[in-house]
């Protein structure tokens, strides 16, 4: 019988040099991409909470006469039965005025004002 005669293969240090810079590479381009995206689902989801939070404005202002003092008046009419945060965490500002409402979400810094992903979502305009 012949003796098979393997010859064991190692990565050198180039070819791993080369893989992970490839993998940097995509991953420069990958998390950028990933975090537009993702904030823009939390800007999607404030706008979405604004808009039930003002149904349900709607239907305390129809039954009652008069709009909410705050959202936690608002509680008995909605579904889950409390107010969540925004999707950054914080609590939705409620401002009763004379002739209504609105419902804002600060975006991503928590400031009032901002451009792009840090603009305020509001109930008025939207």
């Amino acid at each position: 019988m012949k003796k098979m005669n393997r010859k064991k293969h190692h990565f050198s240090l180039m070819e791993l040099v080369i893989v992970i810079g490839i993998m940097a590479g995509l991953a420069a381009v990958a998390v950028p991409a990933y975090n537009k995206f993702a904030e823009n689902g939390k800007r999607t989801a404030a706008k979405t909470q604004i808009g039930t939070f003002c149904q349900s404005i709607e239907l305390f202002n129809s039954e009652k006469g008069h709009y909410p003092d705050s959202l936690n008046d608002i509680v008995s009419y909605m579904r889950s039965k409390s107010i969540p945060k925004d999707p950054w965490g914080r609590d939705y500002v409620y401002n009763k005025t004379d002739d209504g409402y609105e419902v804002i979400s600060y975006g991503k810094d928590g400031q009032p004002g901002g451009s792009d992903y840090n603009a305020d979502i509001s109930s008025i305009g939207e």
